[in-house]
């Protein structure tokens, strides 16, 4: 007989109040993730605007040498907002991350006790006729495939 498929929601049945709220702290992380590859492309328009801009003397770059100040200023800029948002895409990747697996280890806790909780539930008889490594070993997998 197979098992019907679970529902998404059903999945986290188990999930304390502070899981819900590592979860929602994680999605925040993958979005601020996600959205870092859309801020990169828009503010990389800003440094190739930067690198080409005229030397102080009004001679264009890369031919024609002279002074550029001005640009070095609009590059340097450029390049802190680039670790700014590389550090805060970093910060959004590993808090995501982190919640996700500290949620993912809670309810795989919360399901293992269950179920180590209803094998001591089972009568002695009960184990002459299953063998309790087999329980052992269909318990690390099971929650291993959650």
């Amino acid at each position: 007989a197979a098992v019907p498929p679970a529902g998404f929601c059903s999945l986290f049945r188990y999930a304390s109040g502070s899981d819900r709220m590592l979860l929602f702290l994680g999605v925040l992380g993958a979005i601020g993730q996600g959205c870092s590859g859309p801020a990169l492309s828009f503010f990389m328009k800003d440094l190739f605007q930067a690198l080409f801009l005229p030397n102080d003397n009004g001679s264009q770059p890369p031919h024609a040498s002279g002074p550029h100040h001005h640009r070095d200023e609009k590059v340097m800029t450029n390049l802190w907002t680039f670790l700014i948002v590389g550090l805060v895409t970093f910060v959004a990747s590993y808090s995501a991350y982190a919640c996700f697996a500290r949620v993912a280890d809670n309810i795989t806790l919360q399901l293992k006790t269950r179920f180590f909780d209803e094998l001591l539930k089972k009568p002695v008889s009960w184990y002459d006729e299953h063998d309790a490594t087999v329980m052992a070993t269909r318990l690390t997998n099971d929650t291993y495939e959650f």
